[in-house]
């Protein structure tokens, strides 16, 4: 694939052949007819000897100076210049300086919280159908008498309850966040204010780091010659 569109345009005065490639200043199109004897193909030369067609505008890359490092790509979707950001430039100008402030996005890391929550409980309740009675069907589950299953919702509540050991910092349980464990077995969410150090919406808008690692996977030594 050459990278280049054409196509057929009327501008009001008659059809004309636009040729189109991919931005860039590397990306600009050369034409050049290499049989002599089609003398109608040579009219459609352009290069550097021969500019057959009109050029309406010249490949050029975006340039911009990022913290003082002027830094150019092929095209104004900028994806690579800072680690996880991508923006489009939509106009030439050199005295224009743009800061960019790059904060967490808390909206998005509670909403995970909150779907893992609502994940689990859900998951207690369909298994508590097969390992128990279903009061919808009037029957007891296929796997009430499956000792894996039980062992398995054990273990489970067991790990969840657990205190992450080597890289929580500020919290290492879900109840320290907030998440705590109801007497059915299921999760809630206590978001009540008068409970300060247990309160999720606390937890998430004064130590949202903090609640970050305690769902992250980490890596620590408790040597003090190996270091990670």
């Amino acid at each position: 694939k050459l990278g280049i569109t054409a196509s057929i345009v009327n501008d009001g005065v008659g059809y004309k052949l636009m040729l189109n490639a991919e931005t860039g200043a590397n990306n600009e199109i050369e034409i050049t007819a290499e049989d002599p004897d089609a003398l109608g193909l040579a009219a459609f030369n352009f290069n550097a000897a021969n500019k057959g067609l009109v050029q309406q505008q010249e490949g050029r890359d975006a340039k911009i100076a990022v913290n003082g490092l002027e830094v150019s790509r092929e095209t104004n979707h900028i994806t690579d210049v800072i680690d996880g950001l991508e923006f489009d430039i939509f106009s030439a100008n050199s005295s224009e300086t743009v800061a960019i402030s790059i904060t967490a996005d808390k909206g998005a890391g509670e909403q995970a919280i909150r779907q893992f929550v609502e994940a689990y409980n859900t998951l207690i309740a369909d298994v508590a159908k097969l390992t128990g009675f279903d009061a919808e069907l009037d029957d007891f589950g296929s796997l009430k008498s499956d000792p894996l299953a039980k062992n398995l919702m054990q273990v489970l509540r067991t790990t969840l309850a657990s205190p992450i050991t080597g890289g929580a910092d500020l919290f290492s349980t879900l109840g320290s966040i907030g998440i705590r464990t109801k007497t059915d077995g299921t999760l809630e969410i206590n978001e009540n204010p008068d409970e300060p150090n247990t309160n999720f919406r606390a937890a998430i808008d004064k130590n949202y780091e903090a609640v970050k690692n305690l769902f992250i996977p980490q890596a620590v030594s408790n040597n003090s010659s190996v270091e990670i």
